[in-house]
């Protein structure tokens, strides 16, 4: 470890800085799997902060499965499993998570019914500016933050839809079944972005806003050409690999 300031007046705790340096680190492959790192009153001087700051970072750490902590040992960095992603799949990805044999869940971190951007107005293809549901939710994977989820749901095709959403809610389930939506056509776009996500997003995934992150884009249309959904959710870039399976025909 070689970059141990920590910025003691942007409003931002000080554990949640040291918690944030580690992660990068984690990422960038400056500390890998198994690595032991400094010891409590190693770390309190490396950062020049207290002892309990440094437990309570550590403690965050463990929660969140970057470290493990065996007592009497020392503390070892420990590396999220990778994520599998078939890039070909229709489901989301919310909903293609709780498919898997893994200790996964979704919280909700921001509902709210908001006027439609000039953006999502293109998205939509809708020449008017309407109402919408954006529902913002981050996805961990045993017990480590993995994504964050950006979904927009027009009230003009779903409308009451935000009283029906709740954390284990399948939203393609709920639109398809609630609404008679019926998929016909999906686009998705991947890529490495340093786009700014919302501070309740950053704060999730225990990384600055303009961190970079792979964004997985859908837009969804329907059996009448109408353009149904539109999601972003960003994902950890050393958290996620990308596979493709493909039938050929003879």
């Amino acid at each position: 470890m070689a970059d141990y300031t920590l910025e003691r007046n942007t409003g931002s705790f000080l554990y949640e800085q040291i918690v944030r340096l580690f992660i990068n680190k984690i990422h960038n492959g400056e500390l890998h799997d198994g690595e032991k790192i400094p010891s409590e009153n190693e770390l309190c001087i490396l950062f020049n902060t207290s002892r309990p700051t440094v437990r309570r970072a550590i403690k965050e750490l463990e929660v969140h499965g970057f470290v493990n902590v065996k007592h009497g040992i020392g503390t070892f960095v420990a590396i999220p499993k990778v994520k599998d992603m078939r890039i070909l799949d229709f489901s989301g990805y919310t909903d293609d998570m709780s498919q898997e044999n893994t200790k996964r869940r979704k919280i909700i971190l921001e509902k709210r019914i908001r006027i439609a951007k000039p953006v999502e107005c293109q998205i939509f293809e809708h020449a008017e500016r309407f109402k919408l549901l954006e529902l913002v939710r981050g996805v961990y994977e045993d017990s480590t933050p993995m994504s964050v989820d950006y979904a927009y749901f027009p009230l003009y095709l779903y409308p009451g839809i935000q009283e029906k959403i709740f954390e284990d809610t399948s939203t393609y389930r709920l639109i398809r079944q609630d609404y008679g939506v019926v998929f016909k056509k999906v686009y998705k776009s991947i890529e490495f972005t340093d786009e700014r996500i919302s501070p309740k997003g950053a704060a999730f995934l225990m990384q600055g806003e303009l961190s970079p992150l792979v964004s997985v884009k859908k837009k969804i249309e329907d059996d009448e050409h109408r353009i149904i959904h539109f999601s972003n959710f960003f994902l950890l870039p050393n958290a996620v690999k990308f596979s493709i399976e493909l039938d050929i025909e003879s």
